[in-house]
């Protein structure tokens, strides 16, 4: 049982971290929509990880403090130095490339104050990804769609098992003591915040996600990112992350029926092969595919409610590719923990040390200047 007091905290003190690599471009639309909004941070921190474009000096003209690393480290070290250098009992991490909605941080904050035994919220990505591609706009909506599946209470919260950075508020006194994100094992952008989620809850901490938390997105995805991401940021260091764990997972993607949609996008690939021989073997992919759509009915409906029925159709391809990055993974990551040697023993995750191997070089404050007298 949780033996902490159930008194709520008011007026906590939040210091907004965002990592920024080279994001001059995006930055800028992210830090007004930040200072504008409902609950103005307390500390605005940009973390510049070993940038060479105008990061820092976008930074400083729209009102963070900056702090540089002289090379780039990663996005979990960056978030690290950020927590490190900031003064506030929450700690908000948003990405570079998100325009946050205008009561996103203070709903966050609205409901650790009323909530004193949750250690951190999340939300979502909205439904109007900026990015008019269709892969882009598929994945924007696969993710929100994700984020918005399960039960909720009545504040529209419900408990989680990990932790996603892009919109996520945490108590910077667990973040601390839990020794940050494990910028050793992930030094690219990865699955840092799910290990994070994994190693506060087997510690007995709680997590929620509330999809009202929202942001919108700016990345435009190409095919290329797409499968590099699937399998080689996400994919393949997840299967290895779960090799440690003895609880099975069964949250957001890991939902038992994202893992039957896996298995029947496998079996349909399978028959494709044997189509040159037997050409009757296309019905089997064309089954297997039919009865993924069956299982991922909501997403479809909700594309097509979005941004009509051709979209949805050209979703179908998208989510193939999905699931087909999923299944590339499996093999990959057995040849990795194979060949590279690596312990996957069941035993409790490692807690990183939050001290980066690094200093960082050169902070920046920005002042605000002074109104013209008439």
């Amino acid at each position: 049982m949780d033996d902490r007091p159930p008194t709520t905290h008011p007026n906590l003190r939040v210091s907004v971290v965002v990592p920024a690599h080279n994001a001059a471009h995006d930055l800028k639309r992210c830090l007004v929509a930040i200072r504008a909004g409902d609950r103005t941070p307390d500390e605005l921190i940009v973390v510049d990880d070993g940038s060479t474009d105008a990061t820092s000096d976008v930074a400083t003209q729209h009102g963070a403090r900056v702090v540089r690393h002289d090379r780039a480290l990663g996005p979990s070290a960056a978030r690290n130095t950020g927590a490190q250098a900031a003064s506030g009992d929450l700690l908000a991490f948003f990405d570079a490339d998100v325009i946050p909605h205008r009561d996103a941080l203070a709903r966050a904050v609205a409901h650790l104050e009323r909530h004193p035994e949750i250690d951190g919220v999340f939300g979502s990505y909205d439904d109007h990804p900026e990015a008019v591609g269709l892969l882009s706009r598929f994945r924007n909506l696969w993710h929100h769609h994700i984020h918005h599946r399960g039960e909720f209470d009545a504040e529209g919260a419900r408990p989680a098992s990990t932790f996603w950075t892009g919109v996520g508020v945490l108590r910077r006194a667990r973040f601390l003591e839990l020794g940050g994100f494990d910028a050793r094992r992930y030094p690219r952008p990865s699955i840092e915040d799910i290990e994070f989620g994994y190693r506060l809850t087997d510690q007995g901490g709680r997590l929620q996600l509330m999809p009202a938390i929202q942001a919108t997105h700016l990345k435009r995805w190409t095919l290329f990112d797409t499968i590099r991401t699937d399998i080689f940021k996400r994919g393949v260091p997840w299967l290895i992350l779960l090799r440690s764990r003895t609880a099975p997972q069964t949250d957001l993607n890991l939902d038992p029926r994202q893992k039957w949609a896996a298995a029947l996008v496998a079996a349909g690939v399978a028959c494709l092969p044997a189509t040159f021989w037997y050409p009757g073997f296309a019905l089997g992919f064309a089954l297997t595919t039919f009865v993924m759509i069956l299982i991922n009915r909501s997403f479809f409906q909700f594309a097509a409610r979005r941004f009509g029925l051709g979209f949805a159709l050209g979703c179908v391809p998208c989510l193939l590719v999905y699931y087909g990055c999923c299944l590339a993974s499996v093999p990959i990551a057995w040849l990795v923990i194979r060949w590279a040697g690596i312990d996957t023993r069941l035993r409790p995750i490692p807690i990183a040390t939050i001290p980066a191997p690094h200093q960082p070089t050169g902070t920046r404050q920005w002042v605000e200047p002074p109104h013209a007298t008439r």
